[in-house]
């Protein structure tokens, strides 16, 4: 699909739904069978539902800091991407139910947000360590692709309209998509006040030359508003993090301790 680039344009509304029936139509034909707007529908209500309860997921640990690991969390975001939503809202609610009834114990930490690469997602051995390292993630932008709309897109009869009003208006903000009237320097501000965090981890990977431009512009703005901030690379297949956990727990000490 073309996407537009102009999400302020009059028209982008009407393209973007020109680009989801242009999709539709092809995969209509590639699978033999027609797609209608009532199975458009029915698809959308079923991923409202895995997203409202992802939403609640993430909210939880926001206000209770330490009741779902970071790589517990992303381990279960991921694995929805592989599954039926029918058979994945079940785990959902069944997960969430589950970390609710949690006691969690009080302890020290530097409570921090991750920003990663939009290009690769960081191993989950790393998001192990930084909470090891004394550090305990409040939020973060990890499978960030499926949890774009941060509310339900609409059910008003018209999906692929619905739709393209999410995609134009309601959603977070990201590496990959330009939105003029909400720089994504904003959106990362906006995420660590959220989440009542006290620093951001950048977790890109090496010799990503655009994750890299990006840390630029997110770097000046935490430094506008005297946020600290710590980046932390990793390479494809990497299974050793001696170095970077000594980076990290002297970050988070100089948090606890300054």
């Amino acid at each position: 699909m073309h996407l537009p680039q102009n999400l302020s344009s009059a028209g982008s509304t009407a393209y973007t739904r020109a680009e989801f029936e242009r999709f539709r139509e092809n995969l209509s034909k590639h699978l033999g069978r027609s797609i209608t707007d009532d199975a458009t529908q029915h698809s959308l209500e079923l991923y409202n539902k895995v997203r409202s309860l992802t939403r609640a997921l993430y909210d939880h640990r926001r206000k209770h800091a330490g009741a779902i690991a970071a790589s517990d969390l992303y381990a279960v975001v991921q694995a929805g991407t592989r599954m039926m939503p029918e058979d994945f809202i079940p785990l959902l609610e069944q997960f969430l139910e589950q970390v609710s009834m949690r006691k969690v114990r009080a302890r020290d930490g530097a409570k921090v947000v991750i920003e990663e690469a939009f290009c690769e997602q960081p191993p989950i051995g790393l998001l192990e360590v930084i909470e090891a390292a004394g550090c305990m993630v409040k939020d973060d932008d990890l499978m960030i692709g499926w949890r774009l709309f941060p509310e339900d897109v609409g059910l008003n009869g018209d999906p692929l309209g619905s739709l393209a009003d999410a995609y134009l208006k309601s959603n977070i903000y990201t590496s990959v998509r330009h939105d003029r009237d909400r720089p994504r320097t904003e959106g990362l501000m906006r995420r660590v006040a959220d989440a009542s965090a006290e620093a951001v981890l950048f977790a890109p990977a090496k010799f990503c030359e655009p994750a890299l431009l990006d840390y630029v512009l997110f770097r000046w703005r935490l430094e506008q508003g005297a946020m600290p901030h710590l980046k932390v690379e990793f390479e494809e297949k990497m299974w050793t993090f001696e170095n970077v956990r000594w980076e990290i727990e002297t970050f988070a000490e100089s948090m606890l301790f300054d």
